[in-house]
């Protein structure tokens, strides 16, 4: 599965519930259950209808299923990443989020704590099908 952005493009993808940057395969946060955290613990948002939402319940991002085809050099799971994140997660109670039907004008990065939205690539270029 990977998620876009508003404009539809591929800007991360997700495995093993870990989320990870589409062209650099760093860690960006993890999802349990409806839950997306950082890579710090910290909760960021929740994953619903599809749609991940900031604590204000604007769309940051869009789950789209299907494969992410991807040059696998550079990337390789850690299972310790996910392990290392869920240690930091700081419990988040069921925080309600509305649903609403706009999106945020902050980028998906943004939204999981990282600021810096271009980053150079350690791999090939990424296509989405």
């Amino acid at each position: 599965m990977y998620i876009s952005d508003k404009t539809g493009k591929a800007v991360a993808f997700i495995d093993s519930k870990v989320i990870f940057h589409v062209s650099t395969f760093q860690p960006l946060g993890i999802v349990l259950g409806n839950g997306v955290y950082s890579l710090d613990g910290a909760w960021v948002g929740k994953l619903f209808d599809e749609y991940f939402r900031n604590a204000d319940g604007l769309i940051t991002g869009k789950l789209i299923p299907g494969i992410v085809a991807f040059s696998k050099k550079g990337f390789t799971l850690n299972v310790g990443t996910a392990s290392e994140i869920i240690k930091k997660v700081k419990p988040d109670y069921s925080i309600w989020v509305p649903a609403l039907d706009q999106w945020d004008t902050k980028s998906f990065y943004a939204f999981m704590g990282h600021m810096r939205e271009t980053v150079t690539p350690v791999n090939e270029p990424v296509s989405v099908f």
